[in-house]
């Protein structure tokens, strides 16, 4: 007979009763869940007390600038001061060190009370406390502690891109913009990534564009050929322009002092250079500026000529009118009295002038008529001021004849020859003398009148380094192992071997001219005895490790070159307890 195998047959083979039993495996098995219970509220308790053993619940050790206070949780989980069992991360926690500085004033902000949230592209909060204004918010949408430093630094390009992606929906009309204004050239609505395509162009075309051309063009009002100094002993040789553009302040290389007999090579150290050691100090990512003093005095010393004046005419009745005697030695010749002719007289005598403004030229100047006059003896007045109007038309008469290159003087040249009566003029005409000399102000600077008076023209040459990248960095250290024309590519040799002799190619077109480089920049390159252009990139070394056909790239990532954090717009420091 089959057995019957149905579901009612074979239940019933089961013990329905065996839940009720006792069993030695239901027994360890509960001890264990208890144990385990009452070891977690344990750890739980005994981490709770602030103890060494508190790193048991941490996800993960902070970065080494919270190591300080890594033992003390509610130093930044603060809940924002609502309380509750969850404590969150708040603003108010970070900004207690952190200034939070806005990023870009056109960004979206939210008013104090409103909800701050990534997805919409709202970072930052009204805040009257604040230097600009407003403030960034929702920090840990960037930053995210525990989980190393860079996370903690929020370098990842998500970060950016989340808002650079859409510029056109993640900006508002800038607020500052004043009413009628024109509006900017187009932004580039779309920047996801660091190639040509993908990101604007930078740098600064020196260059100025008429109806006809488009010509070099140089904002510094100063007259410099760097063609002619690759000539000069000291400065040749492959990066020689670091001898004038270091980024050292001060130069461990500069030599002291600047030997005009020996022209030896800058830089020059200067009285009251801070110790050579505080170099270890400056901020070495730009070029520090150029200095008369500090690169240029060894060479172009500013030496002006004696001036004479011619002498006295002598009188004609009385008895200082009788014949001079001719000099022992030295035959008289027809046409003056005692037959021999008017001899000129020696007024100023040479001097070096220091690198100075026009005023200082002025006071210079009038403290050497003051002591050449002096130095006279004149016996009165009339014959003082006989002298002073001799040399008067002396001075001024060399000014009318003087030919000063194309764009040194912005003025009428009679002006150059107009001053006051009396030794004050002869003062003011001196320093004239000095700037528009062969080795005066006007071999490098230009000139024009300010309220009155001739000044050289400001030359736009900072004090502080100059930086062309104003919503980026560039560290030339990072660059050391390239050469400096590599980058701040000059004319074409070709170009300027055909126009060598046209006398009406601007000036800065007849020089070795640098321009500031871009996304890409053309450079010249020999090749053999032709020369050609090639195009040169940032992106030739700064690219993702995947580009087709390149090999591992630098970084390129988007805060290797720009900061979040707008530091312009930062609040002062606050001042310590107490102060």
């Amino acid at each position: 007979m089959p057995i019957k195998r149905d579901v009612k047959t074979l239940a019933s083979r089961l013990d329905r009763h065996y839940i009720d039993r006792r069993s030695a495996v239901r027994r360890v098995r509960i001890a264990l869940v208890v144990l385990c219970l009452a070891a977690a509220a344990g750890w739980y308790a005994l981490a709770s007390r602030g103890s060494a053993t508190s790193d048991l619940h941490n996800p993960g050790h902070v970065t080494a600038v919270h190591a300080s206070f890594e033992k003390d949780c509610r130093a930044c989980h603060d809940g924002d001061g609502k309380g509750g069992f969850v404590l969150s991360v708040s603003d108010n926690a970070c900004i207690k060190c952190h200034d939070g500085s806005l990023h870009h004033e056109n960004q979206k902000k939210a008013a104090p009370n409103d909800r701050i949230h990534r997805d919409g592209n709202v970072l930052a909060v009204s805040d009257a406390n604040h230097t600009a204004g407003m403030r960034s918010a929702s920090c840990v949408s960037c930053h995210t502690e525990h989980r190393g430093l860079e996370l903690m630094k929020g370098t990842s390009d998500a970060n950016c891109i989340k808002c650079h992606a859409n510029l056109k929906d993640a900006t508002i009309e800038n607020p500052h913009r004043a009413p009628g204004a024109e509006k900017s050239a187009a932004l580039q609505s779309q920047v996801v990534g660091f190639t040509q395509s993908q990101h604007p162009a930078f740098g600064r075309e020196l260059m100025e564009k008429d109806a006809d051309t488009t010509r070099p063009f140089d904002p510094t009002k100063l007259e410099f050929n760097h063609r002619k100094h690759a000539a000069v002993r000291g400065l040749q040789g492959d990066n020689s322009c670091i001898k004038c553009h270091e980024t050292l302040a001060p130069s461990p290389a500069a030599t002291q002092p600047a030997d005009p007999s020996r022209q030896n090579a800058p830089p020059y150290a200067l009285p009251g250079d801070a110790p050579t050691q505080w170099a270890n100090q400056a901020d070495q990512r730009y070029i520090q500026p150029i200095s008369f003093d500090r690169h240029c005095v060894s060479c172009h010393q500013i030496k002006i000529n004696p001036v004479t004046v011619p002498a006295a005419a002598a009188p004609t009745t009385g008895p200082a009118a009788a014949p001079a005697a001719p000099r022992p030695g030295r035959p008289g010749r027809p046409g003056a009295p005692g037959g021999g002719a008017a001899q000129n007289e020696p007024l100023l005598a040479e001097i070096v002038v220091p690198h100075v403004t026009m005023d200082g030229i002025r006071a210079l100047a009038a403290a050497q008529v003051a002591g050449a006059v002096n130095a006279k003896n004149l016996p009165d007045a009339k014959a003082r001021d006989e002298l002073i109007a001799r040399a008067v038309n002396k001075i001024g008469g060399d000014l009318s004849k003087a030919k000063l290159r194309e764009g040194a003087w912005e003025g009428p040249a009679a002006d150059l020859k107009k001053a006051p009566a009396g030794q004050d003029g002869l003062a003011a005409l001196y320093a004239n003398a000095i700037a528009t000399a062969a080795s005066g102000c006007v071999s490098c600077h230009s000139l024009q009148q300010t309220d009155g008076a001739i000044q050289t023209t400001p030359t736009r040459i900072p004090d502080a380094p100059r930086v062309w990248y104003a919503a980026s960095q560039f560290d030339h250290r990072k660059h050391r192992n390239m050469s400096c024309v590599e980058c701040h590519s000059t004319l074409s040799e070709a170009y300027l071997a055909q126009h060598a002799a046209d006398d009406k190619l601007p000036q800065a077109e007849k020089t070795s001219f640098f321009n500031s480089p871009n996304m890409t920049w053309p450079q010249t390159v020999k090749d053999g005895t032709n020369f050609r252009t090639v195009t040169r990139s940032c992106v030739e070394c700064h690219h993702k490790d995947d580009t087709a056909g390149q090999a591992r790239g630098v970084a390129s990532d988007c805060i290797s070159c720009h900061n979040f954090h707008d530091r312009s717009k930062e609040n002062r420091m606050p001042a310590a307890a107490g102060q």
